[in-house]
């Protein structure tokens, strides 16, 4: 069973390593603007110590924040929800920060000049502990992406995430009605269970739900079958 298991994970990673670089070529093709207007890092950590990694060498990481903003009347941006409510600049876009780390060889020169880019599950780092077995926040177990040279980037998306030092989130404005009430509405979730509830109570929230700055409401009236997923109330409608 371990065997196939590393069988499935070295697909895994060829198909990423395939697929990191299309990504980072079509990335920066020049239809595509990131429109990042400022970005501040904080001075390097060493997450892995003093360990090194065959002819890369060592491994640093920077945490810090991009800013950045987006224009509301590119029909591409259409897809996000409202944002034609959203405040804008002087300039007439929409702005956003993130936060952004980036785990890379101390000697860059010495890396193989690819990017790892990876969206956060709920502002988790997923990477490297999918490529590499073994690894944990402070462990690289077998270094397979950094062996190789890999830079790992991660940027946040989600807004209403609750702050925490080990979740890499992201600020978005708080949208209002045109009069300024605030936006309010029903929002409708599907839940998908993998097992029978327990006779007593089952929570089908956790772990999905748990970094999230959220209540759930179950109004008086609805019956057993509706439940109603509210946001807090300083968090009421992100843009982003």
């Amino acid at each position: 069973m371990a065997g196939q298991s590393r069988v499935l994970r070295a697909g895994v990673r060829t198909s990423a390593a395939i697929a990191c670089v299309a990504g980072f070529a079509l990335g920066f093709s020049p239809d595509t603007q990131a429109r990042v207007t400022q970005m501040s890092l904080g001075a390097p950590t060493f997450p892995y110590g003093n360990a090194t990694f065959g002819n890369v060498g060592q491994y640093e990481q920077l945490d810090g924040f991009a800013k950045g903003e987006i224009d509301p009347k590119d029909p591409r941006n259409a897809v996000i929800q409202d944002i034609e409510l959203a405040p804008r600049n002087a300039r007439g876009m929409v702005e956003y920060s993130t936060q952004v780390s980036i785990l890379r060889p101390v000697n860059m020169s010495r890396g193989n000049r690819t990017m790892l880019f990876e969206i956060v599950n709920r502002g988790n780092k997923l990477d490297p502990g999918f490529y590499n077995v073994g690894a944990t926040a402070t462990n690289p177990g077998d270094g397979f992406l950094e062996n190789q040279g890999f830079t790992l980037v991660w940027a946040g998306w989600q807004a209403d995430l609750s702050p925490s030092p080990s979740l890499v989130t992201m600020s978005a404005p708080i949208l209002r009605q045109s009069n300024g009430s605030p936006i309010t509405g029903p929002v409708r979730s599907e839940f998908v269970l993998n097992r029978l509830p327990e006779p007593t109570a089952t929570n089908i929230f956790l772990p999905s739900a748990v970094n999230c700055r959220s209540r759930v409401q179950w109004p008086l009236g609805w019956g057993r079958s509706a439940m109603c997923w509210g946001a807090a109330e300083a968090f009421r409608s992100p843009c982003l």
